[in-house]
């Protein structure tokens, strides 16, 4: 799924089973990942993982507890600020991908 311009997508519970999953299938394909998980160390050793197999790729790491009142609105602001500062929007051709 290689292009000009790679897809970055959001991933909760990504320090462990099927997120961690997810984000390993995820980057084989080559796409940018906003890992997050309340698990921090698990994440932080994930997100390290991934980095050193796919050096050309960007990997961020979040740690939140999706259950705090305030997580959805924390996130939503951290994607788009990462996807400003890649100059990327959220569209058709590279969309939002979330795993719950």
């Amino acid at each position: 799924m290689q292009s000009d311009v790679a897809m970055t997508a959001l991933v909760t519970g990504a320090s462990s089973g099927i997120g961690l999953e997810f984000c390993r299938q995820l980057a084989a394909m080559g796409i940018n990942l906003l890992m997050v998980s309340n698990q921090m160390q698990e994440l932080a050793s994930a997100r390290d993982a991934l980095a050193a197999k796919y050096p050309n790729q960007r990997f961020w790491a979040h740690f939140k507890d999706l259950a705090h009142p305030d997580a959805a609105d924390e996130i939503n602001y951290l994607y788009n600020r990462i996807l400003k500062k890649i100059k990327k929007k959220p569209t058709k051709k590279y969309p939002t991908i979330i795993y719950v």
